[in-house]
């Protein structure tokens, strides 16, 4: 998951020439995908974007059932739950996931909803006379930003002892950048872009790229730093860790 790297003919096949792999399993695999093809009449309807929709009664009570099952009640305090309407309550919803919708973390697992409710609007909808809910952002995410932000900004590093504008990207074989890096080159913004090939040589797992940048402030004041990334990442100013996710 999810390129299937090793799903095609050259591992495939002489995995099934020397028996490590069974003709069987595959089938057993190919079944359990058409089975499922037929149970939701792709068959029949093999382009899902002309006129074929899930909204029906019982795929949303096959959703709703699976998001009840994958609730985890860690701790229900003084039985306050289930939540009593005629009782006098005052709800905080923390958080920027609460408001919009999010309906799942990403990646290949991410599906759509057709009417995605957020938890700030369902509390709300729950709510009546009795029940105050109270709503706080608590913290930023990439959301705040301009759309031009990663783009726009301006810095200088050094090259050989001498500052010019630009940015330092070296690109390491391990995911903690030590050891010689593979790749040295100044860039103008810190943005990849993996199919342009702005990066050649790019190890295709456990890399890691720094960039090194110097700004200069022209007054005392209070500056944003963001970052984003599609994988872990770290943030330092002047050598101290500020961010490790």
């Amino acid at each position: 998951m999810p390129r299937g790297e090793f799903m095609h003919p050259d591992t495939l096949l002489p995995a099934i020439a020397d028996s490590r792999l069974k003709e069987d399993l595959i089938n057993d695999k190919v079944k359990r995908i058409l089975m499922l093809y037929e149970r939701f009449h792709f068959f029949d309807k093999p382009d899902i974007s002309r006129g074929f929709t899930l909204n029906k009664s019982y795929t949303k009570n096959i959703a709703l059932d699976a998001a009840r099952g994958g609730i985890t009640l860690l701790k229900n305090d003084k039985n306050l739950l289930p939540l009593n309407k005629n009782k006098v309550l005052k709800i905080a919803i923390i958080g920027p996931n609460a408001t919009p919708a999010v309906s799942g973390g990403g990646g290949s697992a991410y599906v759509s909803p057709q009417n995605p409710v957020s938890l700030l609007s369902a509390f709300q909808k729950f709510s009546n006379k009795n029940i105050q809910v109270k709503y706080a952002r608590g913290l930023y995410d990439e959301t705040d930003l301009p759309n031009d932000y990663f783009t726009k900004q301006s810095f200088y590093t050094y090259e050989d002892g001498k500052k010019r504008n630009g940015i330092t990207a070296e690109i390491f074989d391990n995911i903690d950048a030590k050891g010689e890096p593979l790749t040295k080159k100044i860039v103008d913004k810190i943005t990849v872009n993996f199919k342009d090939n702005s990066f050649p040589g790019l190890p295709k797992n456990n890399f890691c790229i720094r960039f090194t940048y110097y700004i200069r402030t022209t007054e005392k004041a209070m500056y944003k730093f963001a970052v984003a990334g599609d994988d872990s990442y770290r943030f330092m100013v002047n050598g101290k860790l500020v961010i490790n996710k």
